[in-house]
């Protein structure tokens, strides 16, 4: 197979684990290291020992372990997404066209409200001033129905990019300011 073709074949894998890799995006117009603790002379000794067993004989860990708890997650494209995105650094981008990334916390309609805003809350639940949120309005549900779907069933991360304001002390990213765009990933 010439140079050319072995290019050709490798962008295709690549390609194809990106478009599988669980990631879902869209837009409108308008495993992470374990935490590092001294360990006494008596809990070294136990850790050497449970090394020597099989791998299938080590005790499963009932909850893993993160280096940061407001980004929990073991997921190595969300690991990847660069620390100013991050829900909890939002307040640093004021009045800028940016990113807020993180795990949706809930979905929520307020149908009694003019213009039925949805709000979707990042990193932490209302009513939390420490948490991020989006807002869009019933006209824009049609443009990202699927995703709503998606997240509001839970386990979801997003990544939302957009002109991020403050409203009520909460950054968040309003529909109505511009051009949005996002990614998700659900279970």
């Amino acid at each position: 197979m010439s140079g050319f073709g072995k290019f050709m074949v490798g962008l295709f894998v690549v390609a194809t684990l990106v478009f599988c890799s669980g990631g879902r995006s869209g837009t409108t117009s308008s495993k992470a290291p374990s935490q590092t603790k001294s360990a006494t002379p008596a809990a070294t000794a136990t850790a050497t020992q449970a090394s020597k067993a099989p791998s299938w004989q080590q005790p499963k860990s009932s909850k893993p372990t993160y280096q940061d708890s407001r980004w929990p997650t073991t997921n190595s494209e969300l690991l990847a997404i660069p620390e100013p995105d991050r829900w909890y650094n939002a307040h640093s981008k004021i009045g800028q066209y940016g990113t807020i990334a993180g795990p949706v916390k809930s979905v929520y309609q307020a149908k009694n409200s003019p213009g039925m805003p949805v709000f979707i809350n990042i990193g932490a639940d209302y009513p939390s001033s420490e948490r991020a949120q989006v807002v869009l309005w019933a006209e824009d549900v049609p443009y990202c129905e699927d995703m709503l779907n998606a997240i509001s069933r839970g386990d979801a991360w997003i990544a939302m990019a957009g002109q991020i304001s403050l409203y009520n002390g909460v950054p968040e990213i309003n529909f109505s300011d511009g051009p949005v765009s996002w990614t998700y990933w659900t279970r």
